[in-house]
């Protein structure tokens, strides 16, 4: 029942992820929220989701939990798989968000109380943030299915808004490939290792 549950809120944070960004066009009549804030076209959001599960294990880490605890934080599947949906999703939104037909108006990123940054700022600012969402939900896996499960996800995620903007579709896939692959392999996220005990294969993650 619980890799249901954890499947569904994974769906379901994929669907969110992918409209998260946009949603200061929710409230365009905001003076805070401008299309394209610096809040909502960021990785401020899966963050947020994500400190209440990466506690732990910086706790474990600082010796002020237990390993017992450590397994339990591992074994949330449904929590994160969420935030992992979320964290995907948005990389993709923000990858095709790269690639505007110009960088005037409202293509670049607006700072709450300053304005609008210039577009090379805007592009730093939208790397990055896919860069840290993509490596949010690489620190969150730890088994070997969480990996094909979230790259199922990223190729849907990225179907769905090819499908939607299709002439972008081959200029967003470069950075999301090359942010996706250095998530990945940077120490210190949860990458499988593999070790042959007999004829089996064990498959575990660090």
């Amino acid at each position: 029942m619980q890799i249901v549950c954890a499947l569904l809120l994974f769906v379901i944070g994929g669907a969110i992820g992918m409209r998260a960004p946009d949603f200061d066009q929710v409230l365009r009549w905001s003076p805070v929220l401008m299309h394209r804030s610096l809040l909502t076209h960021s990785f401020f959001f899966p963050l947020l989701l994500c400190l209440n599960l990466v506690a732990p294990k910086v706790a474990r880490t600082l010796g002020l939990v237990s390993q017992q605890e450590r397994q339990e934080f591992a074994r949330d599947a449904p929590a994160r798989w969420f935030i992992m949906g979320i964290s995907l999703a948005i990389a993709v939104h923000l990858c095709f968000d790269l690639f505007p037909r110009s960088w005037g108006g409202y293509a670049r990123i607006h700072v709450p109380l300053y304005g609008w940054t210039t577009p090379l700022l805007s592009q730093l600012w939208l790397l990055a943030s896919a860069f840290v969402c993509l490596r949010i939900a690489c620190t969150l896996m730890r088994r070997i299915e969480e990996f094909f499960l979230s790259f199922f996800g990223i190729v849907v995620a990225f179907a769905v808004a090819a499908s939607a903007q299709p002439h972008l579709a081959f200029f967003a896939v470069i950075p999301l490939t090359v942010l996706g692959f250095i998530a990945f392999v940077l120490p210190g996220g949860s990458r499988p290792r593999f070790a042959r005990k007999g004829t089996a294969v064990i498959t575990d993650w660090q």
